[in-house]
């Protein structure tokens, strides 16, 4: 929905390296979750004869999005078991299927040459991050630090109650990213999946420039500096690095230009992106759909079977939950398994959601709103 978009930016890379990316012998996506599934990339710019490596998930629904977008060759892996691809390169995926994993699970890779070893666990939360080092030393291990989540800027509590909020967050983000790597080991930590930066006027309070925003997104030089007090090696990653391990040596490779100017001069660097993305992003926002009839039949048609088929989830909400859009209030009764108009009564729960984005999961059909809608944080 426009909200999230890469920092470092990485729409100015070279066209050489634009090359090898969208032309891999191998594609691995680790989950459908937009920030890590990007749908119109991989349809309009990834070759679609290579190989995707498909984790060992409970659903085909991975599969059946990548062959929807054009993709036909497929290898399946089995969880946490090593395979060899070809000339001694040789992999592992790892994977999650909770229910706070995502559509379908979240997952991990390792990559192993014989030599050298790489560990991409991007943002799973790996239940026994000790079995990604199983295989062998790791060299690399990319991981995610930040959050990927709404909480705490779109709630309605006072501004000082959700900044200590956020401030928890953080640093319960860090304490993890810091359990998983003291587990894993590694020589070197490199950052990666995150966090994203946002660009759109409505949302660009949620980027932390100055450290007192209500944000959960500090940029990898807090991290990088967090790793050195504690002893570690990290590698800054910026689009257009190049790490590469010869007899358990790091070469890093940067790309042309001031790497560290995002970080250092981050409001400008930000204000310049927003400027240049700033007519792709009001054409986005103006195609998204306008109502086109009322909310509530068509949410009561949809959700009120699903309601009835699950009593377990309706007695672990215990209540009822509103939702808001525009001039229509509709009362999700998930006691009584109903989708009602609202009628004042007491509810638990209460979203805001604008009329487009509302109308936009119905008209899509969109069965995971955390990644189809809550993660926008436009509501």
């Amino acid at each position: 929905l426009g909200s999230w978009f890469p920092f470092p930016r990485n729409d100015q890379l070279d066209v050489e390296t634009m090359a090898a990316v969208c032309h891999p012998d191998y594609l691995y996506v680790s989950h459908l979750h937009g920030d890590h599934c990007d749908e119109v990339f991989l349809r309009d710019s990834m070759d679609k004869s290579t190989t995707v490596l498909l984790p060992d998930f409970p659903t085909d629904e991975l599969q059946r999005t990548l062959t929807r977008l054009g993709f036909r060759n497929f290898m399946r892996t089995r969880d946490g078991e090593e395979v060899e691809l070809r000339d001694g390169l040789r992999v592992a995926i790892h994977v999650e299927s909770s229910i706070t994993d995502g559509p379908g699970g979240d997952s991990a890779l390792v990559v192993s040459d014989g030599v050298s070893r790489l560990v991409n666990q991007n943002d799973c939360r790996t239940h026994d991050p000790a079995a990604l080092a199983v295989h062998g030393r790791v060299d690399q291990h990319w991981l995610q630090y930040s959050g990927a989540i709404w909480y705490p800027m779109v709630y309605d509590e006072p501004d000082a109650l959700r900044r200590d909020q956020a401030r928890a967050k953080v640093a319960s983000q860090f304490a993890r990213a810091e359990q998983y790597v003291a587990a894993v080991g590694a020589t070197a930590v490199v950052p990666s999946a995150g966090p994203p930066c946002f660009l759109d006027d409505e949302l660009f309070a949620f980027n932390m420039i100055d450290g007192d925003e209500i944000s959960i997104f500090p940029d990898q030089s807090v991290f990088l500096e967090r790793l050195a007090h504690d002893g570690r090696r990290g590698v800054m990653n910026v689009p257009g690095t190049t790490i590469e391990t010869r007899d358990g040596e790091l070469q890093v490779t940067h790309p042309h230009g001031d790497i560290e100017a995002p970080f250092r001069d981050k409001r400008e660097y930000l204000r310049q992106y927003q400027a240049d993305w700033a007519s792709w992003l009001a054409q986005h926002k103006a195609s998204w759909p306008t109502k086109s009839g009322p909310f509530q039949p068509r949410l009561a048609a949809w959700w009120q079977p699903l309601l009835l088929r699950a009593p377990s989830l309706r007695t672990g909400v215990g209540g009822s939950c509103l939702i808001a859009a525009g001039d229509e209030h509709i009362v999700i009764d998930f006691a009584q398994a109903q989708v009602r108009p609202y009628a004042g009564e007491v509810v638990r729960y209460r979203f805001e959601i604008p009329e487009q984005l509302l109308e936009k999961v119905l008209v899509e059909h969109a069965v995971d709103w955390s990644n189809s809608l809550f993660l926008s944080c436009r509501f």
